[in-house]
């Protein structure tokens, strides 16, 4: 208007119509609530590919928005690179130290593609199982990524963290942070669990069952005093047991094993948001309980980053029944010997190296290592791997160089694998090499 002042009937028709605008994008909000957005087909569900902004987010909260539970769920990912270290000019690949053992199987799990490899004692490729994340369509369980699909660069999608090798030649394989699969020797999927978010690695029992380490976003009451966990998101780790069809039976929350049970101060040792960074599970066998007068057959032997310890769950009972911190540093892979002994992977403890403890669970005192001190050793910062062979040698994984070693008790090695894998022409992280013997195999494996 020339004189600045506005028009009230002008005021009053805007004013009306804004109010009809609003009623009518009132009623088809509700519509299309009502109707799952107008995608979703005659039975008014929400489409498969769309999460319904009022849904829960699957790891907690509310998600607002795709971006919202996609920053969220990328707290959870572990910050792995497939291949961090160069390999020199004069590095060899293959096999370099060689020993005659022709039972002798190695399953190999590189972080280079989605795809194990079943390697004799010389370096040879007997078998190959290759089957890609994409690839699996009868996924079943909740996803931890809910229904946003994990984004492209993830790197679960491109190579496997953990396997374990079946009689029949049928392999578990684990995408990190994903899902965990079975294929048949050929490497077709026969089930595939991807509820929560698996991670580092499972463990089979010799009922089959198996119990698969899990993580999720978790806002409550844990009654620490080092980390705010109620108006925070911090990571808790859990114990998913899955049946052998890969059926989900229960699910154990780690913090409530601690919570209830005599070691509830550890958990105040840790001070980041990823509480624990539980890396192992072991399931103890009835020889190894029977070695040892200190575990159960059936009880789960675990290992946890952040705390600098292990532990033993009992998963009936749900609580941490045994518990061992101070004698090792960022460590990895326990695991109990023929004599009751705990094997454990050292990553950070020997003086800015790695090594392996061979520990008296009663006494604490360690009955063996490697290197011995003073002696020059190895390193991995992250992951390591480590088996007590039936001979009494052990095999090691530094899995950041790509090698793998077996050495005797008195520590002379007498085997050598260095892995060719490359990623982005860096060594591929070596998650394991697991020796097998080829007489337990119940088929024959077919050379690729």
């Amino acid at each position: 208007m020339a004189d600045g002042k506005a028009n009230p009937v002008l005021i009053a028709v805007a004013g009306v119509i804004g109010a009809l605008l609003g009623l009518a994008i009132g009623f088809a909000v509700a519509t299309s609530k009502t109707n799952g957005g107008g995608s979703g087909g005659a039975s008014g569900t929400p489409s498969a590919d769309k999460q319904d902004p009022a849904k829960p987010a699957p790891s907690g909260g509310t998600a607002k928005d795709p971006g919202e539970v996609a920053s969220r769920n990328s707290l959870l990912t572990m910050p792995y690179v497939r291949g961090r270290k160069k390999a020199s000019a004069s590095r060899p690949d293959g096999v370099s130290i060689q020993k005659d053992d022709r039972d002798a199987y190695n399953l190999v799990v590189s972080a280079h593609a989605p795809e194990l490899l079943l390697i004799d004692i010389t370096g040879r490729t007997v078998h190959r199982w290759h089957c890609p994340y994409e690839k699996i369509t009868n996924w079943v369980g909740t996803p931890g990524w809910g229904d946003y699909a994990p984004p492209m660069n993830h790197i679960g999608r491109y190579s496997y963290r953990w396997a374990h090798l079946m009689r029949d030649g049928s392999v578990l394989v684990l995408f990190e942070d994903l899902g965990i699969a079975k294929l048949d020797r050929d490497s077709s999927p026969i089930w595939a669990f991807r509820g929560g978010h698996p991670h580092h690695m499972a463990a089979v029992g010799p009922d089959g069952m198996v119990y698969v380490l899990s993580r999720k976003l978790s806002r409550r009451d844990m009654g620490l005093l080092t980390v705010d966990t109620t108006s925070a998101d911090v990571i808790e780790d859990s114990v998913i047991v899955l049946g052998p069809d890969g059926t989900e039976r229960k699910r154990i929350s780690i913090v409530d094993a601690f919570r209830d049970s005599p070691f509830a101060s550890a958990l105040e040792s840790t001070k980041t948001k990823d509480l624990m960074h539980t890396n192992a599970v072991h399931v103890i066998t009835e020889a190894e309980a029977k070695a040892s007068s200190v575990f159960r057959a059936g009880h789960l032997l675990l290992s946890f980053r952040h705390l600098n310890s292990i532990a033993v769950l009992d998963p009936e009972a749900r609580r941490i029944v045994w518990y061992l911190q101070g004698m090792f540093k960022a460590q990895h892979d326990p695991s109990i010997v023929d004599n009751g002994d705990v094997l454990v992977f050292d990553n950070r403890g020997n003086g800015g190296e790695s090594r392996l403890l061979q520990i008296d669970p009663r006494t604490r005192a360690v009955r063996w290592q490697y290197p011995q001190p003073g002696e020059s050793g190895f390193f991995t910062d992250t992951c390591g791997r480590c088996q007590r062979l039936p001979s009494g040698n052990t095999l090691i994984i530094e899995s950041e160089t790509g090698r793998a070693f077996e050495v005797t008790p008195d520590g002379d090695k007498v085997w050598e694998y260095f892995s060719p894998h490359r990623h982005n022409q860096n060594i591929a992280t070596l998650y394991d090499v697991r020796r097998i013997d080829r007489r337990t195999l119940a088929f024959r494996p077919q050379d690729p």
